[in-house]
């Protein structure tokens, strides 16, 4: 929640200073629930379920921390739309087109994470572990709605602002 608070805001400083953190976090909460005696635990037939979503939730917060969150963090400034501005008629689409591999590939971790999320059945779990994980849900789900949007965007508009070669569009207003 803060990381977004402080992207949307446009408090790009405090935001790197706060994944910087995540990042490390994640790695440490990651390092600490893989291992063999995670592993012996995991097979517990009552503890188990939680011990693998306790797994995947920290898989899922390393990876979008260290392999999505920085790049939409950086698509953030290419898509400002003072950068977008046109100048003597034209827009320099070079950022987009730059950024269009990154932010489809981050797009795809976020759909990834999205999904190993939505694959853990939160039945069988104590609500210890029930509810942070259904908060999780819906936090990534709010990024891979926006991920897959800026995904699209990046794809779609350099082409539409004549990327390719020049563009004509005849604009009706009624």
């Amino acid at each position: 929640h803060v990381l977004q608070g402080q992207v949307e805001k446009g408090d790009r400083k405090a935001a790197k200073v706060t994944l910087t953190s995540l990042q490390a976090h994640a790695a440490v909460a990651q390092a600490k629930t893989h291992g063999p005696a995670w592993s012996a635990v995991g097979a517990l037939p009552w503890i188990g379920p939680n011990v693998s979503a306790v797994q995947t939730v920290s898989e899922v917060i390393d990876g979008l921390a260290v392999n999505a969150l920085p790049t939409l963090m950086d698509a953030t400034s290419v898509v400002d739309p003072t950068t977008l501005a046109p100048v003597k008629g034209r827009i320099d689409l070079k950022p987009l087109v730059t950024a269009a591999p990154k932010v489809v590939a981050a797009n795809a971790e976020v759909q990834t994470a999205a999904r190993s999320l939505d694959a853990i059945d939160p039945q069988p779990l104590l609500a210890a572990v029930a509810a942070p994980l259904a908060d999780l849900r819906t936090q990534v789900a709010k990024v891979a709605l926006i991920s897959a949007t800026a995904a699209r965007a990046v794809q779609l508009l350099p082409p539409m602002l004549g990327a390719d070669g020049p563009r004509e569009y005849l604009l009706l207003v009624q």
